[in-house]
């Protein structure tokens, strides 16, 4: 009888190490861990969807299973959905910058002239993160089923929609300045020029003002432009 109750007591231990209890336990210490907005947050039970959903990815959990701090693993998380929007169908990848349109639209001018710029730190990227926070709650599930739908497209290694050639970056910025209002394109160019010292008033009058040149173009100048924002 010992040894059946030794032998039971082992099997159970296993069940516990290695059985479904321990991967729901595995991803409850992950979600924890990853999920950077609190319970309070609009935004949390979106986003603890969307790492679920990566989570589930054997190749993600391998990838990111020597990632054990939070910070890491958000910049982690954020690069794979950042690669894998140029992957996205051009139906998607517009409706993702219209929803950050939006966000840009709604955020203070110092925050929104952070985004223009991209050169922030891994602790403001967080802060940014959490600028969507302005949104609706619909457009904010929006955001996250396409960051799911980003995230999973590279890991999965899908082959980018389209990417722009540097003629094609070129022609895009042409495009852009040739639909500036004429006593915008002196402050354009030398915003663009000196984007990193630039005001926030100008960087983020730069930043809003592309989007806004971009979703008034149409057809495949609408598309240029859309590709020519992620390069």
């Amino acid at each position: 009888m010992r040894l059946v109750a030794l032998l039971l007591g082992t099997l159970c231990l296993g069940a516990i190490l290695y059985g479904p209890g321990s991967r729901y336990l595995a991803e409850r210490a992950y979600l924890k861990k990853a999920n950077i907005y609190g319970d309070e947050s609009i935004a949390h039970e979106a986003n603890e969807r969307f790492l679920k959903s990566i989570y589930s990815v054997a190749e993600y959990r391998s990838k990111a299973a020597g990632i054990s701090e939070p910070l890491p693993l958000f910049l982690f998380n954020n690069g794979l959905v950042g690669k894998g929007l140029k992957r996205l169908s051009n139906r998607d990848l517009e409706r993702y910058l219209d929803i950050r349109r939006v966000v840009w639209d709604r955020v203070s001018v110092r925050t929104c002239a952070m985004y223009t710029r991209g050169n922030f730190s891994p602790e403001k990227a967080i802060e940014l993160a959490k600028s969507i926070e302005v949104l609706e709650r619909r457009d904010i599930e929006d955001l996250f089923r396409l960051y799911t739908l980003a995230a999973n497209a590279e890991l999965r290694g899908i082959p980018d929609a389209s990417s722009l050639s540097e003629r094609e970056q070129e022609d895009a910025g042409a495009l852009i300045f040739s639909m500036l209002r004429k006593e915008d394109r002196e402050r354009f160019v030398g915003t663009v020029a000196k984007l990193n010292v630039a005001s926030d008033e100008d960087a983020c009058w730069l930043g809003r003002t592309v989007n806004a040149i971009t979703f008034q173009a149409q057809g495949d100048a609408k598309t240029l432009l859309l590709r020519g924002i992620l390069e």
